[in-house]
């Protein structure tokens, strides 16, 4: 160090150091003296995770850019992603085309592959014995696949595995553990999620960790470049594919799989419980928000409950999640994931039960493909299974219409009468709404309808519940047009819409909710 010293001292010189992740302390030792005795000295060092030493400025490396949703072919072809694959194809083989389905394959590429640059190259080598679909569809499971690296590289440089490999090796085992157990996460995982996954009970005597002990790991595995850390409030941490794929080996290897799945299903199970209530209030908006950063999270928690038939866990998800799918726009994939759900065999607690099966009524008795039949045979168990355990949620309160007007389609108006006079509010307004509803679709006397609808909105405007809100208006509305008045009838439209202000969309569609099931089911 004395000679380097000497010899470097006044002059000015660029001096790089490649690849410093394995020898990292050391290198930061012997940079920080340089530095500190030669002024004119610059170094430029590639890492893994920074030196750490003052004066250090970092440059991230990111990957290569990607085509962007909805790009035209030109941008396609125009983005460094695309770019790199089409170069290293050109070299194995002269007939990839340049097509609109040739595009959008190799777009698919390079988004499985995080526009990596090596898993790219390494993805076209394959190129000489595929074609560019056959290479789309093989990518999940990229690390048999991506093989081919050049002859004179680095060993850590000819797979994709070696690559990930390499990283893995340098890591503590408090950082594998958290890795490894952070994949279960599909749409990244906030600091509360993951502490909670990776501190989990469960894995008894496996490395507990301290809650701050596990931010310092999260913080590590940032500056090792393993975690990317989104948003600027409230961070989300999150892999990129190939790392969580990787990830996800290592944890079947370590045995703790199933731990970690049903560490992330209680987690999201207490979070969308705790989350539901407030869907019918004035925090409607703060808690959809909640639950729509965690919308593939649940999704998966909740695949993951059905495909091992974890009955009971999973049907205590899909009730708890099942008004902020109908509420949020995702009512294709809540009707299938609830009746998912509710069809598995399993003790489960008839409660537990009841509320799953009421959510499968909403669901198949509103929106587009209803089957009546269907809708019959949840209505009626929900209502048996209510009955037997004596469970009240405000959703059920609604079976028992429902069930009523499958034996009485035309005399069921005075099974409301316990919901409208109870002591829930929310279930006072709606059936108030319902019930104003209904009074016009069995053609009777009206008298009563505007009663019902004004009483019901002024409840919806006490609970703030902004989506009650909007059916109350939008049906006052409808009635002023029909008797000519539309100046007004168009001011309550506004006020409709009006009560979605706030950056939250609605979903898709009119909202129907439990009003929509009456209304759907009195009309057959």
């Amino acid at each position: 160090m004395d000679r380097l010293i000497a010899a470097v001292r006044e002059r000015a010189i660029l001096l790089i150091l490649d690849n410093c992740e394995h020898v990292i302390e050391a290198a930061a030792a012997f940079a920080d003296r340089l530095l500190g005795e030669c002024r004119r000295l610059r170094i430029l060092a590639t890492s893994r995770e920074p030196l750490g030493i003052t004066g250090e400025v970092l440059w991230q490396v990111e990957p290569l850019a990607l085509p962007a949703q909805g790009a035209d072919a030109s941008e396609v072809e125009s983005s460094p992603a695309v770019r790199l694959l089409r170069d290293r194809a050109d070299l194995v083989r002269k007939d990839i085309g340049s097509d609109a389905h040739t595009l959008a394959a190799m777009t698919r590429i390079c988004r499985a592959l995080d526009g990596m640059p090596l898993a790219i190259e390494l993805a076209a080598a394959r190129l000489r014995t595929m074609s560019i679909d056959q290479l789309a569809r093989r990518l999940d499971d990229r690390f048999r696949l991506l093989t081919g690296g050049s002859r004179t590289a680095l060993a850590r440089h000819k797979t994709l595995r070696a690559v990930v490999d390499w990283s893995w090796d340098l890591l503590t085992e408090a950082e594998r553990s958290v890795l490894r157990r952070l994949s279960v996460f599909s749409g990244g995982a906030s600091l509360e999620a993951a502490e909670r996954v990776c501190e989990d009970e469960s894995f008894g005597g496996r490395e507990a960790f301290a809650e701050e002990q596990v931010l310092d790991v999260l913080t590590a595995l940032i500056e090792k470049s393993l975690l990317v850390a989104d948003g600027e409030d409230t961070p989300r941490y999150r892999m990129l594919n190939t790392i969580r794929e990787y990830a996800a080996h290592r944890l079947a290897e370590a045995g703790e799989a199933e731990l970690a799945h049903r560490a992330h299903l209680a987690y999201l199970t207490e979070l969308a419980e705790a989350a539901e209530p407030h869907l019918r209030r004035a925090e409607q908006l703060e808690w959809l928000a909640t639950l729509e950063a965690e919308h593939d999270n649940i999704g998966t928690a909740l695949r993951g409950a059905i495909a091992a038939g974890w009955a009971h866990e999973a049907m205590r998800l899909a009730a708890a999640v099942g008004w902020y799918y109908f509420l949020s726009g995702h009512r294709g994939e809540g009707t299938e994931l609830s009746i998912a759900a509710a069809s598995l065999h399993g003790e489960v607690p008839d409660a537990v039960r009841a509320l799953a099966y009421g959510i499968v009524a909403v669901f198949v008795t509103s929106g587009p493909g209803r089957d009546q039949y269907q809708a019959r045979e949840w209505i009626e168990e929900a209502h048996r299974l209510i009955q037997r355990s004596g469970y009240r949620h405000p959703i059920l309160g609604f079976i028992a219409p429902l069930e009523r007007m499958l034996r009485e389609p035309t005399g069921f108006l005075s099974a409301f009468e316990p919901l409208v006079t109870g002591d829930d509010p929310w279930v006072r307004a709606q059936a108030r709404l319902t019930r104003g509803r209904l009074r016009l679709t069995l053609g009777g006397d009206e008298t009563d309808v505007d009663t019902d609808i004004e009483t019901a909105l002024a409840e919806f405007r006490t609970l703030g519940d902004r989506w009650g809100i909007s059916l109350a208006l939008t049906f006052l509305a409808d009635r002023l047009a029909m008797r000519g008045e539309l100046a007004r009838a168009c001011a309550l439209r506004g006020g409709g819409h009006g009560a979605d202000r706030g950056g939250r969309r609605r979903g898709r569609g009119r909202p129907a909710g439990a009003a929509g099931s009456a209304v759907l089911a009195a009309r057959r």
